[in-house]
């Protein structure tokens, strides 16, 4: 994802550069929101990677929270650029 900003901006293609820029914004609003490190072990696994549980004292995600992080992230288009 930010391989795309920097590929834009380095081509000067400022538009692009900021479209992606706000592509990466919101992942990063959904991941914070969400708990950072538990939420990206939730997020490796939705992209087919699972790399285990978190290491204590941080808590898996509930279903319920899996569930949310997974719809969020399909609103800012993650899915589609994995």
């Amino acid at each position: 994802m930010c391989n795309r900003v920097i590929d834009a901006f380095n081509k000067r293609d400022l538009e692009t550069a900021r479209s992606e820029m706000f592509k990466v914004q919101a992942f990063v609003s959904v991941l914070n929101k969400y708990g950072g490190s538990a939420a990206n072990k939730c997020i490796m696994v939705l992209s087919g990677l699972n790399v285990g549980p978190p290491r204590l004292p941080l808590m898996e995600l509930t279903k319920e929270q899996h569930e949310n992080l997974q719809r969020d992230l399909k609103a800012t288009g993650f899915f589609d650029i994995i």
